[in-house]
Protein backbone atom coordinates (compact mmCIF):
# COMPACT_ATOMS: atom_id res chain seq x y z
CA UNK A 1 0.00 0.00 0.00
CA UNK A 2 2.38 2.31 0.96
CA UNK A 3 4.94 1.91 -2.57
CA UNK A 4 1.41 2.33 -4.25
CA UNK A 5 0.68 6.06 -2.57
CA UNK A 6 4.78 7.29 -2.54
CA UNK A 7 4.63 6.34 -6.11
CA UNK A 8 1.27 9.33 -6.49
CA UNK A 9 3.28 11.80 -4.48
CA UNK A 10 0.96 11.09 -1.06
CA UNK A 11 3.16 10.44 1.96
CA UNK A 12 2.19 7.61 4.17
CA UNK A 13 3.95 6.37 7.68
CA UNK A 14 2.12 3.31 9.51
CA UNK A 15 2.99 2.99 12.53
CA UNK A 16 1.93 0.76 16.08
CA UNK A 17 1.49 1.37 19.76
CA UNK A 18 1.03 -0.76 22.75
CA UNK A 19 -0.82 0.51 25.74
CA UNK A 20 -0.79 -1.23 29.27
CA UNK A 21 -4.14 -0.30 30.77
CA UNK A 22 -5.45 -2.03 33.65
CA UNK A 23 -3.27 -5.54 33.61
CA UNK A 24 -4.07 -5.98 29.94
CA UNK A 25 -2.57 -4.76 26.43
CA UNK A 26 -4.37 -2.87 24.40
CA UNK A 27 -2.72 -2.43 20.61
CA UNK A 28 -3.29 0.54 18.05
CA UNK A 29 -2.21 0.46 14.61
CA UNK A 30 -2.46 4.26 12.72
CA UNK A 31 -1.85 4.86 9.06
CA UNK A 32 -0.99 8.49 8.12
CA UNK A 33 -1.54 9.34 4.54
CA UNK A 34 -1.49 12.99 3.57
CA UNK A 35 0.21 15.06 0.62
CA UNK A 36 2.01 18.33 1.59
CA UNK A 37 0.46 20.14 4.32
CA UNK A 38 -2.39 18.24 4.79
CA UNK A 39 -3.83 18.31 8.47
CA UNK A 40 -7.26 16.33 9.97
CA UNK A 41 -9.67 18.40 11.63
CA UNK A 42 -8.45 20.34 14.39
CA UNK A 43 -5.24 20.66 12.93
CA UNK A 44 -2.63 18.69 15.26
CA UNK A 45 -2.29 15.75 13.21
CA UNK A 46 -1.86 14.19 10.16
CA UNK A 47 -5.26 12.85 8.28
CA UNK A 48 -5.09 9.26 9.45
CA UNK A 49 -6.70 6.04 9.80
CA UNK A 50 -6.19 4.06 13.21
CA UNK A 51 -7.13 0.45 14.33
CA UNK A 52 -7.46 -0.09 17.87
CA UNK A 53 -8.01 -3.16 19.71
CA UNK A 54 -9.57 -3.55 23.12
CA UNK A 55 -9.03 -6.52 24.59
CA UNK A 56 -11.45 -6.33 27.50
CA UNK A 57 -14.66 -5.27 25.18
CA UNK A 58 -13.39 -7.95 23.06
CA UNK A 59 -13.41 -5.52 19.83
CA UNK A 60 -11.61 -3.47 17.30
CA UNK A 61 -12.47 0.50 16.85
CA UNK A 62 -11.65 1.86 12.95
CA UNK A 63 -11.00 5.29 13.17
CA UNK A 64 -10.69 7.52 9.85
CA UNK A 65 -9.69 11.56 10.80
CA UNK A 66 -9.74 13.36 7.54
CA UNK A 67 -9.13 16.51 6.39
CA UNK A 68 -12.72 18.55 6.03
CA UNK A 69 -14.78 16.15 7.78
CA UNK A 70 -15.11 14.76 11.36
CA UNK A 71 -13.99 11.38 10.01
CA UNK A 72 -15.92 8.33 10.56
CA UNK A 73 -15.69 5.29 13.38
CA UNK A 74 -16.89 1.63 13.30
CA UNK A 75 -16.50 -1.16 15.11
CA UNK A 76 -16.34 -4.85 14.82
CA UNK A 77 -15.84 -7.61 17.11
CA UNK A 78 -12.15 -9.97 17.11
CA UNK A 79 -14.53 -12.60 15.48
CA UNK A 80 -15.67 -10.43 12.66
CA UNK A 81 -11.63 -9.31 11.79
CA UNK A 82 -10.59 -10.28 8.62
CA UNK A 83 -8.36 -9.23 5.81
CA UNK A 84 -11.71 -8.29 3.88
CA UNK A 85 -12.61 -5.95 6.99
CA UNK A 86 -9.25 -4.17 7.24
CA UNK A 87 -9.42 -3.92 3.44
CA UNK A 88 -13.01 -2.40 3.19
CA UNK A 89 -11.96 0.31 5.94
CA UNK A 90 -9.04 1.51 4.12
CA UNK A 91 -10.39 1.88 1.16
CA UNK A 92 -13.37 3.70 2.40
CA UNK A 93 -10.29 5.78 3.75
CA UNK A 94 -8.92 6.62 0.94
CA UNK A 95 -11.42 7.38 -0.90
CA UNK A 96 -12.87 10.46 1.19
CA UNK A 97 -9.35 11.59 1.68
CA UNK A 98 -8.51 11.62 -2.07
CA UNK A 99 -12.22 13.16 -2.92
CA UNK A 100 -11.88 15.59 -0.04
CA UNK A 101 -8.00 16.29 -2.02
CA UNK A 102 -9.09 16.93 -5.06
CA UNK A 103 -12.42 19.16 -4.29
CA UNK A 104 -10.51 21.81 -1.94
CA UNK A 105 -10.57 25.18 -2.97
CA UNK A 106 -7.96 26.39 -5.39
CA UNK A 107 -5.39 28.85 -3.29
CA UNK A 108 -4.19 30.82 -6.74
CA UNK A 109 -5.48 34.37 -6.45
Amino acid sequence: MRALMVTHSWQCDVSAHREDVSAHQDQTVVCDLYRGDMHAVGGRTRPHLTFQMEKLAKMIVAHAALTGSSGSQSTATLDQISADYVHEEALKFFDKLVSEFTHQPSMET
